[in-house]
């Protein structure tokens, strides 16, 4: 099986189309989950629909790791283009396995119109995480971390 389950917010964006395409073809890419709040139908390999009222919320986050069965969730908190190469995804998963990390985040690029855009993100250092820390609009996810989690915490309650 192959390790990612990428999970994106949908949009109705000709730009997403290309992250879309991008997904498609890693040969790292189980499946593809759009999150929308109303049933569309989507023709693209790997790709299906989650229906979800909140595509944003803890109880989504359950769902779709419920609904899952790769070590990894590629989640995008954001539908935007991102120009990433599939090595990039191999990057990920490598740093992954090889510290163990529950959490994945790495500077990006963006692509606006004619131009690319470098981001930089902030480095992890301990007690640095706070609820408006940017780990930027693509974030792998280890399903074990998760699940780990859930296990010790439960899931945490909506605030807002």
């Amino acid at each position: 099986m192959r390790p990612l389950t990428a999970v994106l917010p949908y949009a109705f964006d000709p730009l997403s189309d290309k992250t879309l395409e991008l997904l498609s073809e890693s040969p790292l890419v189980d499946s593809i989950l759009i999150l929308h709040r109303i049933p569309i139908q989507i023709n693209r390999t790997k790709v299906k629909s989650f229906v979800t009222p909140n595509t944003g919320s803890g109880e989504t986050l359950l769902r779709v790791i419920h609904s899952i069965q790769t070590r990894y969730l590629l989640y995008f908190s954001e539908p935007r283009i991102l120009s990433f190469q599939s090595q990039a995804l191999e990057k990920f998963i490598e740093e992954a396995e090889k510290k163990g990390s529950g959490i994945v985040y790495s500077d990006f690029y963006e692509e606006e119109e004619d131009r690319t855009i470098y981001h930089p993100l902030n480095d992890y250092q301990w007690g640095s995480v706070r609820d408006d820390f940017d780990f930027g609009p693509m974030i792998l996810l280890s399903t074990r971390a998760i699940e780990k989690g859930l296990k010790k915490y439960g899931l945490l309650l909506e605030t807002r």
